[in-house]
């Protein structure tokens, strides 16, 4: 350990009184070698050589030792000091001046008069009050560095908060931008699907109506055909009989052949004669029919409008929280409704029953308009799915709803698109009727449809009766 600066070092300096103090030392060495006379000079004479090997804190408990047998004794209170100043000057330049204090204060307290101990304890008392305050000054700027960090990590966690609530508004802003989107999308796919089923629906229409013409030319040539052959075998026939007539006769006169001609002349102009009446009787009758059939549906609705009244249809709202329709039918609208479905039933003549029906395809009663429309299907389908299609299209209620009806009446592949289309309708009156017509076309083209189909037809009736509420 290096020797620590001391106070008395200053009189050490002096080069007669440093002589003299070695020769005291060695005189006393020797004294304490030759004999150890009382506790005392053992004590202090092995103090002594402590401090010489720079073992103060040996020096010092055997120095106190020799103290308290003689607490006057002067140079056991000098080396006391000495030792006591120099080991808390060591520790003083390690600046541990908590450790140095204990021994400066006890040598300050055996030498208060001594100046340069009392410069020694008054310096490390101010060190360790300097250091003491370096340690609370270091602890309030780490309490305060702590306090800082924590607000920075507040800081950083709120601007963590505050970016993901952004990020978040942001996803929702997206989603629901995209969700727009895709709506947006959807109902232009549907519009594009309901043209391309319009389409179809015609093209549809115009096919099965060219087939059902090539199939009328078929059996109107096989007609003629068989005719022909009838007309042949009727004409060999009368060829056998004027040959046997004419071997039979073959010796009468030649008057007699001329008024043979004669008669079988005339015979054919009969027969002619009978056949253009049959087929102007024919003609009479179809037109007489027909006649007949306009002067009725012309009383109909000369009775109907003496009526003036129209048909009153309510929404009624049941306990249980279902829709029931109630209609007060004017009797006359009845009358006309019974009698196009009556054109249906009894008219098998294209011509003459789309000219029966044409006047009531735009009636303003949706349930007369629906008959029509339902019996035109079987004279003319494409004219007949243009009324519906408008009667699905329009704002009243009650002209969907009958072309609901009229549709499930119908059940063709057109039919069950724009029912589909009607089961997102915003009136449960007109869901209602359109479930329940494709459920009348499953039931009764359960075969005839695909099994995908079907399956589709079935998923969207369920959907339709959970979303609004309806009864099975």
């Amino acid at each position: 350990m290096k020797k620590p600066f001391s106070p008395i070092d200053g009189f050490m300096k002096n080069r007669p009184t440093k002589i003299i103090l070695l020769c005291v030392l060695v005189s006393l060495l020797t004294a304490a070698a030759l004999s150890q006379e009382g506790d005392l000079d053992f004590y202090f004479n092995r103090g002594l050589q402590k401090y010489l090997r720079a073992d103060y804190k040996g020096a010092i408990e055997d120095l106190e030792r020799a103290r308290k047998i003689d607490a006057s004794n002067e140079k056991v209170i000098k080396f006391l000091v000495k030792a006591l100043v120099d080991l808390g000057a060591g520790y003083s330049n390690e600046n541990n001046f908590s450790l140095a204090m204990p021994y400066v204060k006890r040598a300050f307290e055996l030498a208060p008069g001594d100046p340069g101990v009392r410069n020694v304890y008054v310096k490390v008392e101010n060190m360790l009050k300097t250091q003491a305050e370096k340690g609370r000054a270091d602890s309030e700027e780490k309490k305060r560095q702590e306090e800082l960090d924590e607000q920075k990590k507040k800081e950083r966690e709120r601007t963590s908060l505050e970016e993901n609530a952004r990020r978040a508004r942001e996803l929702a802003e997206q989603r629901d931008r995209r969700e727009r989107e895709e709506k947006i999308k959807g109902d232009e796919l549907i519009k594009i699907a309901q043209e391309q089923w319009r389409i179809e629906a015609r093209e549809q229409l115009k096919r099965e109506e060219t087939r059902e013409a090539d199939r009328k030319r078929f059996w109107k040539i096989i007609t003629v055909f068989i005719s022909v052959l009838i007309a042949a075998g009727i004409a060999g026939i009368i060829f056998v009989i004027i040959r046997l007539f004419n071997r039979n006769i073959i010796t009468e006169t030649a008057s007699t052949r001329q008024e043979g001609d004669r008669l079988l002349q005339l015979s054919k102009q009969q027969n002619l004669e009978i056949n253009e009446k049959v087929n102007k009787f024919g003609s009479g009758i179809k037109d007489i029919l027909t006649n007949q059939m306009e002067r009725i549906i012309k009383m109909m609705e000369e009775q109907s409008r003496a009526g003036a009244q129209e048909t009153i249809k309510l929404e009624v709202k049941k306990p249980d929280g279902s829709i029931q329709v109630l209609t007060d039918i004017n009797p006359h609208v009845r009358a006309r409704a019974n009698g196009v479905e009556l054109i249906e039933q009894t008219i098998d003549d294209r011509e003459t029953g789309e000219k029966l029906l044409e006047p009531f395809l735009n009636d303003v009663d949706s349930r007369v308009r629906a008959n029509a429309a339902k019996g035109m299907y079987k004279y003319n389908r494409e004219k007949a799915m243009v009324v519906i299609d408008g009667m699905c299209r329009s704002s009243d209620n009650w002209m969907r709803l009958s072309g609901a009806w009229a549709l499930g009446e119908i059940g063709n592949d057109i039919a069950i698109k724009t029912l589909m289309v009607l089961l997102e309708d915003p009136k449960d009156i007109v869901v209602s009727r359109a479930v329940k017509s494709l459920e009348k076309i499953l039931e009764n083209k359960q075969e005839e449809l695909d099994g995908e189909l079907s399956n589709t037809i079935k998923r969207r009736i369920k959907d339709a009766r959970t979303q609004r509420k309806l009864k099975t």
